[in-house]
């Protein structure tokens, strides 16, 4: 499985612990029990009891998610749900020893957790918007409609002339169209894509348009399969006249709209939140102090 143990100060300090004092005895000791399972290990609920006091998988789910980054599902043994329960019994026990010596009286405290506990308030307001309505599932069914018609659903393969001037990329398919040559000889012997001439212009390979230069691909996506660019098309590198050998469907699985997770639908609705913070923040008024003569 996966490093459950993101590298923090204070979890690299906490695991420091464990592995030079795990076997030693302690004036205060953690006392973890949790059941074992040897395989399909699922954490109870409560998870464990640590020195005589219940810890909630909603407790431990948290403190995962805030200082690991992990899912407590993504837990898959009892050893490993022994370390992270240490873990949290660890940070309390400081805490206890914190509050012991009023360190959570201290200002600088203080600010902190109102700072933190108003970065909370934010999210919760999100989802209370989402709860009541006030983010309708009509403009997240927008953000979706959006997000598909953006995805790329075909790939392409093509073939290309590069020349220098537009005029000589005009010359080019005049001479293709009367019959005087043809792509593959043009491509030989005039494109300055020296790689792709060798092949008589083809590209090589299945491609999406996102990995072409912007106007190549514009090109490309309204012509028919088997033809040539009518004009020449502009890019970055210089003229091209292009032939769309092939474009195939990528099959993608879409899901509908109606069978999205409430996880997905979170993250369509981010945008449209977005925009209600930029409505709250043009009406904070911000003065600073003049500056000292």
């Amino acid at each position: 499985m996966k490093n459950l143990f993101k590298k923090t100060v204070l979890t690299a300090a906490l695991m420091g612990a464990f592995s030079v004092v795990a076997m030693a005895e302690e004036a205060q000791p953690i006392a973890v029990e949790a059941e074992v399972v040897s395989e399909g290990y699922q954490l109870q609920d409560p998870v464990a009891t640590v020195n005589g006091k219940e810890v909630s998988k909603a407790e431990l789910e948290n403190f995962l998610l805030l200082s690991q980054g992990v899912e407590v599902d993504e837990v898959e043994s009892p050893e490993v749900a022994i370390q992270l329960v240490k873990l949290l019994g660890t940070q309390d026990a400081l805490a206890d020893e914190a509050k012991k010596r009023g360190l959570d009286k201290d200002e600088g405290y203080q600010l902190k957790m109102r700072l933190i506990g108003d970065l909370f308030l934010a999210d919760l307001l999100f989802q209370n918007m989402i709860d009541k309505g006030e983010i309708s599932q009509e403009e997240l069914k927008a953000q979706y409609d959006a997000a598909v018609k953006q995805l790329e659903k075909n790939e392409y393969q093509a073939s290309h002339i590069l020349v220098e001037s537009e005029d000589e990329a005009n010359a080019i398919i005049a001479d293709i169209k009367s019959g005087k040559t043809t792509f593959a000889e043009a491509a030989k012997e005039k494109s300055l894509d020296t790689a792709t001439a060798s092949r008589d212009g083809s590209i090589g390979g299945w491609f999406r348009l996102s990995m072409m230069d912007p106007s190549f691909g514009e090109a490309l996506k309204g012509m028919e399969k088997g033809k040539m660019s009518e004009t020449p098309v502009e890019s970055q590198f210089g003229y091209h006249v292009i032939v769309l050998d092939d474009v195939r469907d990528l099959g993608l699985d879409i899901k509908p709209f109606d069978e999205l997770d409430e996880e997905t639908k979170l993250q369509l609705a981010q945008p449209l939140f977005q925009k209600y913070v930029e409505e709250v923040q043009e009406k904070v008024n911000v003065e600073l102090p003049k500056a000292a003569q």
